[in-house]
């Protein structure tokens, strides 16, 4: 039988294609570099639309025309832990672009999700206008890469267990039940120092 686990999770910076010009790029343009083309992108994205079928999420690969550059996406997530917002946003940010084909890349646009989400959309305005927390994040994104981190999903478990792509969900159980070991073990080893120095 699982342990009952409670999570505090946080979306932590890491751009798939930092190399994208920060206007983006005409989709099938990306779709040529990173697939050789449109139709091989296809199949590789028809296995996702189905998957996403079964949960009731219409993924429109189809409809999107222009690939953004994610750099202000990702500093709108970072600012969004500090307003409890991070998992409202990261959603409206997937949901805008896998679904409504929205330009992740527009201020304008992530303003006015930061605004649905319950944050300060005058404050993330001047946020971008300020050009904040640029260094910030690319650190970020960087210790993640010279962390070996190459690609998406990646969980990150206690800073010490590593789950990369798509697993399936007993993958995920069995490294959160290591980690609760882990826990375990300190919290027992502490107590028994504790009784010794008493």
């Amino acid at each position: 039988m699982r342990s009952h686990y409670e999570f505090q999770v946080s979306w932590r910076p890491f751009q798939l294609n930092p190399d994208i010009p920060p206007s983006g790029l005409p989709r099938r343009e990306y779709l040529i570099a990173k697939f050789g083309g449109p139709e091989r992108a296809d199949r590789v994205y028809e296995a996702i639309r189905k998957a996403g079928e079964e949960i009731g999420l219409n993924f429109d690969f189809q409809g999107i025309h222009h690939q953004p550059n994610t750099f202000d996406s990702h500093r709108l997530v970072r600012w969004s832990e500090t307003a409890g917002a991070q998992d409202s946003v990261v959603e409206k940010l997937f949901l805008n672009y896998f679904v409504n084909s929205a330009d992740v890349g527009d201020q304008e646009l992530l303003i006015s999700i930061a605004s649905e989400c319950g944050m300060d959309g005058e404050l993330v305005r001047y946020l971008f206008r300020e050009d904040a927390d640029r260094d910030l994040v690319m650190s970020e994104e960087g210790l993640a890469r010279r962390g070996g981190i190459n690609g998406v999903p990646c969980f990150v478990i206690d800073n010490k267990y590593a789950v990369t792509g798509a697993q399936d969900p007993s993958v995920l159980t069995n490294v959160f039940d290591l980690a609760m070991q882990d826990q375990n073990k300190l919290a027992a080893s502490t107590n028994h120092e504790t009784a010794g120095i008493a």
